[in-house]
């Protein structure tokens, strides 16, 4: 095609500009709408994927933090010289607490009472735990004593008999 006038040239050239004009503007709708059908799909398969894996963690069972309490029934004291705890902190993470690396607390249990395990005051740790492992010695024995917070279902590990605790 041969344009041979001035103006005939301008008219082509402004058609061509509004054509290509119309079809970057359709592209780019059409572009929005895909990127919006991309979104909804993504939270889709996020919404698929969460429920997996809530339906995963609600098969484990884990059972929720709960402080430690411990229970001496025995007839002497109890010093509980080791304790390592996992907890689930305010954010929904796994974090540990380690007496070992607590300036070595250790905790006494006079006999017959009841005690909190913490060190929130200087450690920041509450005494909350999902799983626990402790060693004890008292009354002429060493115990490893290991579990979960399942075991406070009486409202304390029992320290002497070990009928909450496991390890024996």
């Amino acid at each position: 095609m041969t344009i041979r006038t001035q103006s005939g040239g301008r008219t082509a050239a402004l058609a061509l500009a509004a054509l290509a004009a119309l079809t970057c503007a359709v592209l780019a709708v059409r572009c929005l709408r895909l990127q919006a059908d991309l979104g909804a799909e993504r939270r889709r398969l996020d919404d698929a994927k969460n429920q997996t894996v809530q339906a995963t963690f609600d098969r484990l069972a884990l059972p929720p933090n709960q402080k430690i309490a411990v229970c001496n029934r025995s007839g002497s004291d109890i010093t509980v010289s080791a304790l390592t705890a996992v907890y689930i902190d305010a954010e929904g993470k796994p974090e540990t607490f380690n007496s070992a690396r607590d300036r070595w607390r250790t905790w006494t249990v006079p006999a017959g009472a009841t005690r909190n395990l913490d060190a929130a005051q200087d450690a920041g740790w509450d005494g909350s735990a999902v799983f626990y492992a402790m060693d004890t010695t008292g009354g002429g024995q060493e115990r490893l004593l290991t579990g979960t917070s399942a075991d406070l279902k009486n409202g304390c590990i029992e320290l002497a008999s070990g009928k909450t605790a496991r390890g024996d």
